[in-house]
């Protein structure tokens, strides 16, 4: 265990969460020491000693942990009244805490996905915020929480009537439940999230008008279930092709290949991805 007071002066300098630093340590010339703050408390690790350090955060009081969920509280509901995206926004990965990034990271985002799907970390409201952009502009968001607060996710009151979040390209358009699988699937087809279990007329307007084959992709679950038939019946009376895919898990943890298996499996031979 390296000694506390051969590094403890460097934390001064990663005073945000996710931040490290290679500094130097005392067992020798060059910038061999790395420094990390995490969720927890900082850590070091020196790479020529290949010896290290913890330094744990002080335990917050009561009243420090009540004054954080009440400021939590009222920054959800200023944010739940209106569409605009949740400030602050911390975009880099690097600077969010290590739940948060892990999060993103076990449904297989490396950074560059992190910011080409615009996630970001809000102080704030202390969770991942999605949003869901058309035409170019922001036009819905969910938050999601990292440290099991309910409600699991937030979003704001709006109109949703019109709202999926679309992305990809391909000649199969895929439903999804939430944003992360549409976001996952969209690597090999065109992929749509319902945000949720049920898709609202003019969004299944939108389906009929894309005279593509659709395939439904809902998460292997009891809800997913019934939102597949609440999904199946509205277009296959509008004569939509549509099929039923059925992951073994939540489609954002599916591999690239794993989902081009599930999506075939569902498919006529002549419709196959490749």
């Amino acid at each position: 265990m390296l000694d506390r007071s051969s590094w403890e002066q460097h934390v001064k300098s990663v005073p945000k969460l996710g931040q490290s630093i290679r500094t130097e340590h005392d067992c020798g010339e060059g910038r061999v020491l790395k420094v990390s703050h995490g969720d927890d408390g900082y850590s070091a690790w020196c790479f020529r000693c290949s010896d290290k350090g913890f330094i744990p955060h002080p335990a917050p009081s009561l009243s420090e942990r009540l004054a954080k969920l009440t400021q939590q509280r009222e920054a959800e509901a200023h944010a739940g009244s209106s569409p605009s995206l949740p400030e602050p926004r911390e975009p880099d990965p690097q600077q969010w805490t290590d739940a948060a990034r892990v999060w993103l990271y076990k449904a297989g985002l490396s950074n560059d996905d992190i910011v080409r799907l615009g996630a970001y970390w809000c102080a704030a409201l202390g969770r991942v915020v999605l949003p869901v952009i058309q035409d170019g502009s922001p036009v819905f968001w969910q938050a999601r929480s990292i440290d099991g607060r309910q409600p699991k996710y937030l979003a704001p009151i709006a109109d949703r009537s019109t709202i999926v979040a679309k992305y990809g390209s391909g000649p199969v358009v895929v439903i999804t439940e939430d944003i992360l699988s549409a976001f996952r699937v969209a690597r090999v087809t065109e992929a749509w999230s319902a945000l949720g279990t049920s898709l609202p007329v003019p969004v299944l307007n939108q389906l009929i008008e894309q005279r593509r084959p659709v395939v439904l992709m809902l998460d292997p679950d009891a809800g997913g279930d019934k939102g597949t038939l609440r999904m199946l019946r509205p277009l296959s009376n509008a004569g939509v092709q549509v099929y039923i895919a059925s992951p073994r898990r939540d489609p954002k943890y599916l591999t690239k290949q794993e989902t081009i298996e599930c999506i075939n499996t569902s498919l006529p031979s002549s419709l196959h991805l490749s």
